[in-house]
């Protein structure tokens, strides 16, 4: 058993992991009490160790950050308006592109070659991942809270709204030429957006307190998942059998993505902003915390979880950041 003690200063916004199940990034901000100014960062966690082997600093809250899928580059989105790349092996970061406003989300090309990144003026870049140069640009009406590639790299799929709109929506671009190919819409922010990974599904939470199921090809809604309360992610498991949903009651619920049924459900402390399954789908990584109104208090934590028995086999966050049985847990 390893223990190591880490503390995150703020909610995690974001969790992700690297595609060969090594590397786990968490991102955050919190309130730094010198300058009364937001600032962030992103880790870089060794998953076998619980420890944090890099930190990618940021002048504003980190939003988003993405492997891409030959987990050998971590790109990091910010409010300071830039995005960074960082190469994992060296842990040296090789650029950074700056949008005119915050950037909300960023994803990486199946083949490693393309990062999308949006940001909350509405505008949506196409990005050479290693180089940085431009290669497309696309647009909403609204502020673009997250977006997404099809597993064959074809289609972009990208959502918009904000907390004082009464719509949101989500949009499909091809890839290849930029140009829209179909909108949906929520009565309220769209916050969560996945694909399944046999592309035939995409996923999208609303702050209507909804979940869309949506059949790629067809353009039509498979099913409707109402809630009591606001949807902040979801991941598909690696069959597209299985949707887990973060959500702001404190929960996060795995479903069958076919029936809506609930398998499964893990309860957290605080809202649960971020959810990602593991490439195996045995592990369950979430980031929940919040702000209080008036800022004077922050709490983040991110959680691995094992999904078949609901066990809480790691904890990075204030104060102490905990490892159990983590490595019989990964993949062989």
């Amino acid at each position: 058993r390893q223990r190591a003690s880490i503390a995150h200063k703020g909610p995690i916004q974001e969790v992700a992991f690297s595609p060969d199940a090594r590397l786990l990034a968490a991102s955050f901000g919190h309130i730094d009490p010198g300058s009364d100014r937001t600032v962030g960062a992103a880790s870089l966690i060794d998953v076998t160790t619980g420890r944090i082997i890099a930190s990618v600093a940021h002048t504003g809250n980190v939003n988003k950050v993405a492997f891409s899928t030959d987990s050998r580059l971590l790109a990091t989105a910010s409010n300071d308006g830039t995005v960074g790349l960082v190469e994992t092996a060296t842990r040296r970061e090789l650029k950074r592109i700056t949008h005119q406003d915050a950037v909300g989300s960023l994803s990486h090309s199946p083949d490693g070659k393309l990062l999308a990144t949006s940001s909350i003026d509405g505008s949506l870049r196409l990005i050479e991942a290693r180089t940085g140069r431009l290669l497309a640009q696309m647009a909403h009406d609204d502020s673009i809270n997250n977006l997404a590639f099809s597993p064959d790299g074809r289609l972009l799929a990208s959502i918009s709204g904000s907390y004082s709109s009464r719509t949101g929506e989500a949009r499909i671009f091809e890839v290849a030429t930029g140009s829209e190919l179909g909108r949906f819409h929520h009565q309220g922010s769209v916050d969560a957006l996945a694909f399944s990974p046999d592309g035939r599904i995409l996923a999208t939470g609303s702050n209507d307190k909804t979940v869309r199921l949506m059949e790629v090809g067809k353009a039509a809604d498979l099913m409707r998942l109402p809630q009591e309360t606001e949807f902040r992610s979801v991941s598909f498991s690696l069959d597209s059998r299985s949707l887990v949903m973060g959500i702001t009651d404190g929960t996060a619920r795995l479903i069958e993505a076919l029936t809506g049924r609930e398998l499964r459900r893990f309860a957290h402390n605080n809202k649960v902003n971020a959810v990602v399954l593991s490439p195996n789908g045995r592990l369950l990584a979430t980031g929940s915390g919040y702000f209080d109104e008036e800022g004077s208090k922050q709490v983040g934590e991110a959680r691995l979880i094992e999904v078949a028995t609901g066990r809480v086999l790691a904890q990075v966050g204030s104060p102490t950041f905990q490892v159990g049985s983590l490595r019989s847990s990964l993949p062989a």
